[in-house]
């Protein structure tokens, strides 16, 4: 079977999986737009390229540039639509060039027309000039000047948003550390503001909090009765573990990881619904590849099939209080 061939009938059973987000139409359903408030769309790690550029590692491919348009016209096509889509970072395929983010802003504006919020924070991949520059909403939208933190409504919880790039250079082209970090103004920022939530709040991040070059905010999280799991990208695959504030407390959250929507590893996307106690976090798996897409003539290894297989359907719940 060739990888176009598995691509589509991924396609396929993504946006079947997708329609049934909206199947029942939830209370926090705008009737006039047709907007669900308590769902929303995470993607990460598009890696969007400026195809052809040439590079210390070549030339940029941009194959994963059609898997982000294919996955948008998905995300149109659900009903109700999703009130919000959040990216979590590695937007640009490797060195955060600025044709990187002009092809991404193009693709993901569509979204926006359509009236779905978006909102966007930063990996390993990327720059924050070129960043601010096509996605300017974000620097109005940051409590912590200068990075790309957002606090974002899922409906009846909230996302903390974080910048977890660790950037070595602010001038596009330069190679940045694959380890993140989060900095003392945002670490501050996070820890003050996990204090004054109200209702139950996820932080988001490229990176996983196990990945922040010495930060240990984790630890200040666990302690809030609000906090209800991590959620991040990075490693392209999808899993979810617990983390654990003390055996005594019995205080236990989960952390999520999202593929990759068109790079390499899991390929897809995830849907979280929030309820009055739990929020549902689902992946829509649209193919799998390792390191790229297979190349005319070449034959598909039946332990990608069997990977997709064996994800088909997953989801793991956060449960509130």
């Amino acid at each position: 079977m060739s990888n176009d061939t598995l691509s589509r009938r991924g396609f396929l059973f993504g946006a079947t999986a997708a329609a049934a987000c909206g199947v029942t139409r939830a209370a926090g359903v705008n009737g006039a737009e047709g907007r669900d408030a308590a769902l929303s769309v995470f993607l990460s790690d598009i890696h969007i390229a400026k195809p052809g550029l040439d590079t210390i590692w070549g030339k940029q491919p941009s194959y994963q540039n059609a898997m982000l348009s294919k996955t948008v016209d998905e995300i149109l096509a659900m009903r109700p639509l999703p009130a919000r889509a959040v990216c979590f970072g590695d937007v640009a395929l490797w060195f955060g060039w600025s044709g990187d983010y002009e092809i991404a802003a193009s693709i993901l504006s569509r979204l926006e027309k359509a009236g779905i919020e978006l909102y966007m924070t930063t990996g390993n991949h990327d720059h924050r000039v070129g960043m601010f520059k096509y996605f300017p909403r974000q620097r109005e939208l940051t409590p912590v000047a200068g990075r790309t933190v957002s606090v974002v409504d899922l409906g009846t919880a909230d996302l903390l948003l974080m910048d977890s790039l660790n950037e070595g250079s602010p001038k596009e082209g330069a190679n940045n550390p694959v380890g993140g970090a989060m900095d003392d103004a945002q670490a501050d920022w996070l820890k003050a503001e996990a204090k004054r939530r109200k209702r139950p709040f996820f932080v988001g991040a490229h990176h996983s909090h196990n990945d922040l070059n010495g930060c240990r905010v984790i630890h200040e999280l666990v302690k809030q009765p609000l906090f209800s799991g991590w959620v991040h990208g990075h490693d392209h695959t999808w899993s979810n573990d617990l983390i654990i504030e003390s055996y005594a407390s019995r205080r236990i959250v989960r952390r999520a990881v999202l593929p990759s929507t068109g790079w390499w590893g899991d390929i897809g996307y995830a849907t979280m619904r929030t309820y009055a106690d739990r929020a549902e976090l689902k992946l829509v798996q649209r193919d799998f590849y390792f390191p790229h897409p297979l190349k005319e003539g070449e034959q598909r290894p039946k332990l990608w099939d069997d990977i997709i297989a064996e994800k088909r359907g997953a989801y793991c719940v956060f449960r509130f209080g």
